[in-house]
């Protein structure tokens, strides 16, 4: 479900998402910083490896090679630069502006998870917490939901919830535990 860029991150913003008799629980966002993220590890090596060779390529032009041939060197130097740029700290930086484009949302009923785009497009995506939700807890937050996954012509499972969202997690993890054995009352 898509919809206009306005109001997610307040109350009242969420409040026009709710069915009838839905009610809010809790609302946050996940931490922006930019940080390292394991799962760019192995592309962060490859980038200071890449970004050696650039040096190498660089003393090569600069220090050692006659002036037609350091021209024919230039290229191996901007593709090297470019490729370790790209590994290393693009991922991140990636997912840093991911995550400050997010937020959360947890209703009586379901987890509600906002995404906006650079156009300002808003994407939202609701997963209902039931008796069968595997809840669990991942660092800095908390998940409720597993999707499959296709990349490269095999598929995984992916575990889908409220990540980087500090202190609140044990908040969050109990409500939804609650709502996972029927606890919350749902105002009528």
């Amino acid at each position: 479900m898509t919809g206009a860029a306005a109001g997610t991150d307040d109350q009242a913003g969420w409040q026009s998402r709710l069915e009838p008799g839905e009610t809010l629980l809790w609302q946050g966002r996940p931490d922006g910083r930019l940080v390292f993220v394991w799962r760019h590890a192995v592309e962060a090596v490859l980038a200071l490896a890449f970004g050696f060779g650039m040096l190498i390529l660089l003393g090569m032009f600069v220090l050692l090679l006659p002036q037609l041939v350091a021209m024919a060197v230039l290229p191996g130097v901007v593709f090297f630069g470019l490729v370790a740029f790209f590994l290393g700290p693009w991922l991140h930086l990636r997912d840093a502006r991911r995550r400050r484009n997010t937020r959360y949302a947890l209703t009586t009923r379901r987890a509600i998870i906002a995404r906006s785009d650079r156009t300002g497009r808003v994407t939202v995506q609701s997963y209902p917490i039931s008796a069968d939700s595997p809840i669990g807890t991942a660092w800095n937050g908390v998940t409720f939901a597993r999707a499959r996954v296709r990349s490269g012509g095999r598929s995984h499972d992916v575990d889908i919830g409220f990540e980087r969202i500090g202190d609140a997690a044990r908040t969050v993890h109990d409500h939804l535990l609650a709502i996972k054995r029927g606890l919350v009352a749902e105002r009528t």
